[in-house]
């Protein structure tokens, strides 16, 4: 097994150095596919709606599934450029390409982005601000390489809303709160239209998207603190509380009361013409 090395708390934005890619591409595909996902991804797909000739920029690539997508949507003269801070992410989208469509890919940080000015029609950003330290300068880059009438769809998640319904409330608070000290903006699912706005653009339309599920084993797939297959090094869960955190959520799951909800949050927003 790879070893996971936590070097700090924010290990999901420090894939490259913490050991966590494997795992993480295995969680991403297994994410990707599920229907819940997919129908939240359709309907970002239609509010952003991305068309033939436009240049378009993927923030947050990963395995580059949604940038190829994106590709079928601006051929034949588009192109779409993703982009990930980790060099192993990037390599696996390589991987993954189709050598067909118009995407490149590239390492890039979004707070420092490598994109002249008013280069890009469209951006598309998820599940990436609550990892970034600066959220407010991400969006002000966004809106730099924003063409004029250019829009950005931004997905992100409210972990502030997490919950899981167990018997024992103290535990659930302690690893509640514990997870969501692995993201730098846990509140970035609500505050993302802030950030956009306070970019520059017009941040009018916002959609919620609610997650709720009953089964443990179908939470477990995208919620990883309710996978006990993880190794206790990757530390979504205290160690100290790891045995009696599985085994209340698998005693709540046996006798049908265990409740596992959260909110996310898409937001289209336009640079004035």
């Amino acid at each position: 097994m790879t070893e996971i090395k936590i070097e700090n708390e924010h290990v999901f934005r420090d894939v490259d150095t913490s050991g966590v890619a494997p795992h993480l591409i295995a969680y991403l595909e297994a994410v990707a596919a599920l229907p819940e996902v997919r129908a939240v991804h359709e309907i970002t797909a239609a509010m952003l709606d991305a068309q033939p000739g436009e240049r378009v920029l993927e923030v947050g690539c990963g395995l580059g599934a949604d940038a190829r997508e994106l590709a079928e949507r601006v051929l034949p003269a588009g192109e779409v450029v993703a982009i990930d801070l980790s060099k192993a992410m990037v390599e696996a989208a390589r991987e993954r390409h189709d050598e067909r469509l118009p995407v490149t890919y590239d390492v890039a940080d979004v707070t420092a982005l490598p994109y002249d000015d008013a280069s890009f029609d469209v951006v598309r950003i998820e599940r990436v601000l609550q990892h970034v330290p600066d959220a407010a300068l991400a969006c002000r880059e966004i809106a730099r390489v924003l063409k004029p009438g250019g829009r950005v769809l931004a997905y992100d998640t409210d972990w502030g809303s997490f919950s899981v319904s167990i018997a024992d409330t103290a535990l659930a608070e302690r690893c509640l709160a514990h997870i969501a000290g692995r993201f730098i903006n846990r509140r970035a699912g609500l505050d993302q239209r802030a950030y956009l706005a306070r970019a520059g653009l017009d941040a009018a339309t916002v959609t919620p998207h609610a997650f709720v599920y009953t089964s443990l084993a179908q939470a477990a797939v995208p919620v990883p603190m309710l996978n006990d297959q993880l190794p206790p090094e990757a530390d979504f869960v205290p160690l100290a509380d790891r045995d009696a955190w599985f085994a209340a959520v698998e005693a709540a799951d046996a006798d049908g009361t265990l409740v596992v909800a959260w909110n996310g949050y898409s937001v289209l927003a336009r640079k004035p013409s």
